[in-house]
């Protein structure tokens, strides 16, 4: 049993086709507000004002209206008020596919039940996840810190997919890692599709490309930094000490295969489920080989 969201759900049971759920999740996509753009629209903030907080995003363990408000940009009752907006705007990707007229109501009530009751058997709680795992604490830090900060400032949403222990037997086109030294002495190393890489570089960057090149590339090795950096903050704040090294890019096109061995550690691969595709998350504790 395997972490599934909806859309792939529904390609797997044959209900929509692929062109369908790309004009859905379009649709859901043009529809739906971030925050940020609705206090712009409201003038309750800046444009400026806007990208403040979601810089900030990346090193405080908030979402947007939280850091609005701490910020005394925004008071309690502006964010419940843009928060109740978003929400009433939402449109979500089943209603997307009835507005399309790809499913029925009743075909999509019927759907959701049997999707509900698939996914209620995978377990969703990272003390499962990682119960029997050494330095289960600790992974479950890089996993809940991985998740928030694809979510919060790559727009992502990941879900968790299940932990084994050794290297991912996927191959991604690009592999982030990052080595932490001090009392959590490891190695962190993200696998991602060069679609992933793309998105991630676009956001942070906050303007569109053609072609992957340097620019991006720091983009994402900034985005495994900010990472790293919220995780190191986390561990610290428990009492372990971390420094970060410079974090590194490595293209399985350029570079050739990525070389585990030579992290010399124990790893620990979480996979991280998104719509179209995976993400690994591993963590290589060094010294527990």
């Amino acid at each position: 049993m395997s972490a599934k969201f909806f859309g792939q759900f529904l390609l797997e049971r044959g209900a929509i086709s692929g062109e369908q759920l790309v004009e859905a999740v379009r649709m859901q996509t043009d529809t739906n507000a971030r925050l940020g753009r609705i206090a712009i629209q409201r003038k309750l903030l800046t444009i400026g004002q806007v990208r403040t907080i979601s810089k900030l995003q990346r090193t405080v363990d908030q979402r947007f209206g939280e850091i609005a408000v701490a910020q005394g940009l925004l008071n309690h009752d502006q964010r419940q008020a843009l928060l109740a907006a978003q929400h009433s705007e939402r449109l979500m990707l089943g209603d997307a596919l009835v507005l399309i007229k790809a499913l029925t109501k009743e075909q999509l009530a019927e759907h959701l039940r049997a999707f509900r009751a698939d996914q209620s058997k995978v377990p969703v709680e990272l003390s499962v996840v990682y119960g029997t795992f050494p330095l289960s604490g600790e992974l479950e830090i890089c996993t809940d810190t991985t998740a928030k900060i694809f979510l919060r400032l790559a727009h992502l949403l990941v879900k968790v997919n299940g932990a084994e222990q050794g290297p991912p037997e996927e191959v991604y086109d690009y592999y982030l890692h990052q080595k932490l030294t001090g009392d959590f002495a490891a190695t962190v190393v993200i696998g991602l599709s060069e679609d992933v890489v793309r998105v991630v570089a676009r956001e942070l960057l906050e303007q569109p490309f053609d072609v992957l090149g340097e620019h991006q590339f720091d983009a994402a090795t900034e985005f495994l930094n900010i990472i790293a950096g919220n995780i190191a903050g986390k561990l610290s704040r428990r009492g372990k000490r971390c420094e970060l090294q410079p974090p590194q890019l490595h293209s399985v096109a350029h570079h050739g295969k990525f070389d585990w061995a030579r992290l010399a550690g124990r790893v620990f691969n979480t996979s991280l489920a998104l719509p179209e595709h995976s993400i690994a998350l591993c963590v290589v504790v060094a010294g527990s080989d």
